[in-house]
């Protein structure tokens, strides 16, 4: 629904078949539109908007500090490693850590690709340390987050980063 510039209610100026709609957009006619345009709606602008009142710009606010508190959540979750004794990375992110379950379950070393994408050799204990670090990390950012969203309070993070 549209309204000509002096208020007055008009559909849209789209040609096509009378009554049909499209987009939720009445269709009009040639005849209909020169009815129209001889009830002078010649132009058509959208209405304006209303005004959010107080309690949707607070709700609106929640929504995209919720939005925002997500996406830093899985950045961090996405860049989870683990530096062993020799100074190799591992990345230890959720989805790496179901493979590094299996990996300790097979019960011997294995090959294993690390962050700089070299293969190195590593051995259970290391599987096990490196597991247990990424679930640790997990949790503290599962637990901020989750601390957030309870508060309504979230932690600073750098001005130069952005999602």
């Amino acid at each position: 629904m549209y309204q000509d510039i002096n208020g007055k209610t008009a559909f849209t100026n789209l040609l096509g078949t009378s009554g049909k709609t499209y987009n939720h957009v009445k269709l009009l006619n040639a005849d209909e539109r020169l009815a129209m345009l001889a009830d002078g709606i010649n132009e058509f602008v959208k209405p304006a908007r209303p005004e959010p009142t107080p309690e949707q710009k607070e709700a609106n606010a929640k929504a995209e500090a919720i939005d925002s508190a997500k996406a830093y959540r899985d950045l961090d979750l996405s860049e989870l490693t683990h530096t062993f004794a020799d100074g190799s990375v591992i990345q230890v992110r959720p989805q790496d850590q179901q493979y590094l379950s299996l990996a300790i379950q097979i019960g011997q070393p294995i090959d294993w690709v690390l962050e700089d994408d070299t293969v190195r050799l590593t051995s259970l204990q290391e599987l096990t340390e490196a597991l247990a670090s990424g679930i640790q990390q997990g949790s503290l950012l599962w637990g901020a987050y989750t601390e957030g969203l309870k508060t309504g309070v979230w932690a600073a993070r750098p001005v130069e980063e952005e999602i």
